[in-house]
């Protein structure tokens, strides 16, 4: 899903449940209503003055206890101290303007980070960034042929795009381009355009093809580090690739 870049069209909340049952459940050992009357994940959990998309800490008593709110986001937010449009806040702020919570010693002592070398945070924060420099490069291009198709559409139809066409790298050649065009517009690409449209596509599907495996290369690696600090098994490990 990340790797072919589908993730990114796909609406945050769309990914909560999955992220909460694979990631935090699944793979950090958390465990939501369903684990017994005293469970450590909860979501859509209020927090005085609003609630939050998912939260840790100590919950199915009378009074629940955070220890850390997350307000989640989709997968092309970057910046999460920038303010969300139509919210006037960031995604920080959203957590924790509901109210403080204090973590004491005895609680945080159970979440499960790992110590981490010097060597492993240089070399996470070096791969993540080569990751979002590179993941920007190819969005650009898949944004800038995506914003050109509407100009196919005949006047007077709407030109609202399919899914298809809204990841038109995805689809196998210029031929099958084409004839999604042809089926959502009701029209050709014009003849006189459509050597430029082939070699535009062409071009750029193959740049974003080479683009997602510099970002594969570097997410493997980014893998390798966390499983290891984190000491997954194999069946672990297994488990939090297939969702991903």
């Amino acid at each position: 899903m990340i790797r072919s870049g589908r993730v990114y069209a796909l609406k945050e909340t769309a990914l909560h449940g999955q992220f909460a049952a694979k990631i935090i459940e699944g793979v950090l050992g958390y465990h939501g209503p369903a684990g017994g009357a005293d469970y450590t994940v909860a979501t859509e959990q209020a927090i005085l003055r609003g609630s939050v998309d998912l939260a840790l800490g100590r919950f199915g008593g009378k009074t629940p206890e955070i220890l850390a709110p997350f307000e989640l986001k989709g997968a092309d937010t970057r910046d999460l101290d920038a303010i969300m449009p139509g919210r006037n806040k960031t995604p920080v702020q959203q957590a924790w303007e509901g109210g403080f919570f204090e973590a004491t010693t005895q609680n945080t002592t159970k979440i499960p980070i790992p110590a981490t070398t010097e060597a492993q945070k240089e070399a996470l924060a070096e791969l993540a960034a080569e990751c979002q420099l590179v993941a920007k490069k190819r969005r650009d291009i898949q944004a800038a042929l995506r914003r050109r198709i509407p100009d196919l559409c005949p006047l007077g139809r709407d030109p609202k795009l399919t899914t298809r066409l809204q990841e038109w790298w995805t689809l196998p050649d210029f031929a099958a381009f084409r004839a999604e065009v042809k089926k959502v517009f009701k029209a050709d690409i014009p003849l006189a355009e459509r050597s430029a449209w082939e070699d535009w596509s062409t071009r750029d599907r193959a740049e974003i093809a080479r683009l997602s495996a510099e970002i594969a290369k570097a997410e493997a690696q980014i893998d390798s580090i966390v499983y290891s600090l984190f000491d997954l098994t194999t069946d672990e490990i297994a488990l939090l690739e297939s969702v991903v």
